[in-house]
């Protein structure tokens, strides 16, 4: 099913040929503004994965407790969920765990790509404002 869609995507963005898989059975899909997301097929669904960047090293504690509301109940991830990594990289990923039809598979991915894009700028003019506050601007 995965490979299916992502044929057709790769039909529907004027590329060429898909990529291809690695030995875990995941693609990773380049998207602008470099933003690439691990795409891995379940039994049933696939799961979307995204490194947002760094986590900031200033007002961690403030970012945490904005990460945290976003993650209630998905309401500022639309369901995706945003995580620390061990290598304090912050990440953001989603389960679709059910049969996927092309067109919300689509705009799964679609939703899923813009949110990425979000958080990142958020994570940017969060560090920005951090900056600004310790030294003094």
């Amino acid at each position: 099913m995965l490979e299916d869609h992502l044929k057709r995507l790769s039909s529907d963005l004027g590329m060429k040929e898909i990529p291809q898989k690695n030995d875990q059975g995941i693609y990773s899909w380049p998207f602008e503004p470099n933003i690439d997301v691990a795409i891995k097929e379940q039994n049933p669904g696939v799961f979307l994965y995204a490194t947002l960047g760094p986590c900031p090293q200033k007002r961690k504690e403030d970012l945490f407790i904005r990460l945290m509301e976003a993650n209630f109940m998905g309401q500022g991830t639309r369901g995706a969920v945003i995580g620390l990594e061990e290598d304090m990289n912050l990440s953001f990923s989603l389960d679709l765990s059910h049969e996927l039809e092309y067109s919300y598979f689509f705009e799964q991915l679609e939703e899923f790509v813009n949110y990425v894009d979000f958080w990142r700028s958020e994570l940017t003019r969060f560090g920005e404002e951090s900056n600004a506050l310790f030294s003094g601007g």
